[in-house]
């Protein structure tokens, strides 16, 4: 990241008014001047297929939303990370050991 031109964090999102999907996109760095001061919008996904983006070259107007982020959460926020209303973070650090007795690395070349 060091030696970037431009950084861009690319993540899939819901917006959770709608439960819509979309692709969001934020910059973390650029190096040179900026010349459009975008550095954060979601651009929603074709409800019919999922892996397609929804095209807007040819519309007069981008329906990319350029809203606060507070109203989209990671996608999988819905299924995977929220338990009773509460986010799982790793918050705690549980240590382990793995047995070592009886254990000998080998010699491979």
């Amino acid at each position: 990241m060091e030696n970037s031109d431009c950084v861009i964090i690319i993540n899939k999102e819901m917006k959770r008014s709608t439960k819509k999907q979309y692709l969001t996109f934020k910059k973390i760095k650029q190096r040179y001047r900026v010349e459009v001061p975008i550095d954060y919008f979601n651009h929603p996904f074709d409800e019919e297929n999922f892996m397609k983006l929804i095209d807007d070259i040819k519309m007069e107007k981008s329906i990319s939303e350029l809203s606060l982020s507070e109203e989209f959460v990671d996608s999988s926020d819905e299924t995977v990370n929220i338990v009773n209303g509460k986010r799982k973070n790793a918050t705690t650090r549980v240590e382990t050991s793995l047995p070592t007795e009886g254990f000998r690395p080998k010699n491979e070349v």
